[in-house]
Order: C-alpha cells, then structure tokens, then sequence
C-alpha cells in the first residue's frame, strides 16, 4: 500500500515540475506575441499544478493507517481531492470564459505573433506525454484523484490545440479567431471539471462497485465448500478500495461454528481473489 502511494506521489511531482516549466514558457510566449488564447493556455498550465499538489495532499492523507475515529481508513482522501481538482479547473475555465467573452466584445483585436504558434506545438507534445505518463501510473494504483490529473493533462493538450488553430486563424485573416479559441478553450475546460466532479460524487455517496468486481466476488463465494447459496452482495467503493456486505445459506443442520467457518473461508477467498476489496462483512443464513 506504501509503495502505491509513493508510486502516485513521485509521479505528480514528477508533472509539477514539467508544468512549472511549460507554463512559464507559454506565458512568456503569451506576453511576447500579445496572445490572448495563450495566455488562457497558460492558465490552464498553471491551475495543472494547483490540481497536481491538491491530489499530492490527498495521497498524504490516504495512506494514514485506520485509528479510532476513522475505523474505515482515509482513502476517501483521494476522491475528496479529485472533487477539489474539478471544482479549481471549473472556476479556471469560467473565468477565462468570461476574460474571453470579453475580448470578443472589444472593438480592437490584436493579431498574435507567430512565437505563439510555437508554443502551442510545444504544449501539446509536452502534455500529451504526461497525460499517458499519469493515466498508466494512475491505472496501475487503480487511484480516481490521479486519473483525474491525467485527463486535465489531457484537457491542456487539447486546448493547445485550440489555442494552436485560433492563433493560427487569426494570423491568416481572421482576427477573432485567437479569441475565439480562448473560448473553446474554457468551455472544455468546464466540461472536463464537471466529469471530474460527478464521478468523485459518485465515490463519496458510497456507490456500489462496478458489475464485474461484484460477479468476481460471487463466483469466489460460490467456490467456498459448504455455501449453498447467496441472498444478497451490497458494495460500497471507499477511495480506490471496495467493502462488501454478504449474506450467504449454508445447511441448516450445521453448528454455529461450522457455520462460522465456512464465512471466514468466503471472506478469506474474497480477499485473496479480488485485489481492491478491502473489508468483508458475511452474515450466515440457515436453509
């Protein structure tokens, strides 16, 4: 468990120190070709790292060990930090939505100079790399906070694409279309923050498990000798980590211990096979 949070770790701080870079590039970029689209690229750049030391916090938390006010563990740390990733990236792209809204309105447009152009190229090869480089490391430790850095990464790289288009409109002929990409830019910014938000809801509102991990756990359950059969599988996702409630029939002639023995051959089963399930909780009915 110590060496999956370290894992996440080393690898945001790997892409914190890559956007601190890249967005002081894009920003002198920015001022230097008067870019409004990239100075809303580097933005975006910026609020990465923001999000990156918000999911660096969460895996701090996560791996604290159970104690006597948190009995379940902190692993909800981590999707606590993914709510606070999409709620930081929202209010980034409203505001340069507003900032772009704005310049659309204005009488004067400034063409963007082609050191921009430059940029943009540079952004998306950059952050295309680290969103592969986080979503891998975030699918092996199977965590929602980094998955959800990886696909900002993601989001960057797309809307330097944007910026990449707009710039170059409006350097061919079409003045607004820097601005115009700007725009595009926070809306898909938005877009990504409100994904982000419903699926680290999901995750605090202790939803089930996915259908596949809850039939994995059946067919364990199944195996066990002396199960004859399940009533009832209630899961419940905590962070990265699943508990599970069951309710199994085994003969009812059997003693209580025998009884007993057979559901801790079920947790013990459980436990073994499916490598997110943490806690098992099995009650034994009579049939």
């Amino acid at each position: 468990m110590k060496d999956r949070y370290k894992e996440g770790r080393t690898t945001a701080y790997v892409t914190v120190a890559i956007n601190a870079l890249l967005t002081a590039i894009k920003l002198l970029a920015a001022i230097i070709a008067n870019s409004t689209a990239m100075i809303a690229d580097a933005a975006h750049s910026a609020s990465d790292i923001l999000t990156t030391i918000a999911v660096i916090i969460s895996f701090k938390i996560a791996e604290k060990p159970e104690d006597a006010e948190h009995p379940y563990g902190y692993e909800k740390a981590e999707s606590i930090g993914a709510k606070i990733v999409a709620v930081l990236l929202l209010f980034a792209g409203l505001g340069l939505g507003f900032k772009a809204i704005g310049n659309i309105k204005a009488t004067h447009v400034i063409v963007p100079g082609s050191l921009a152009l430059y940029a943009a190229i540079l952004s998306i090869i950059t952050k295309e790399a680290m969103f592969w480089y986080t979503l891998v490391t975030a699918k092996r430790i199977n965590s929602t906070a980094l998955k959800a850095d990886a696909w900002h990464h993601r989001s960057d790289a797309i809307s330097s694409i944007a910026t990449f288009i707009g710039i170059g409109a409006a350097r061919i002929g079409f003045p607004l279309g820097d601005t115009i990409a700007a725009l595009i830019v926070s809306i898909m910014i938005c877009k990504v923050a409100l994904d982000i938000m419903k699926k680290s809801i999901k995750e605090l509102m202790d939803s089930s498990a996915p259908l596949d991990t809850i039939n994995a756990i059946s067919r364990s359950i199944e195996s066990v000798s002396g199960v004859k059969g399940i009533d009832s599988i209630k899961t419940r996702v905590h962070g990265h980590l699943i508990y599970a409630d069951i309710e199994i029939q085994v003969d009812e002639h059997i003693s209580i211990s025998e009884g007993h023995k057979i559901a801790h051959k079920a947790e013990s089963k459980i436990l073994s096979d499916i490598e997110n399930v943490k806690g098992v909780m099995i009650h034994v009915h009579p049939v």
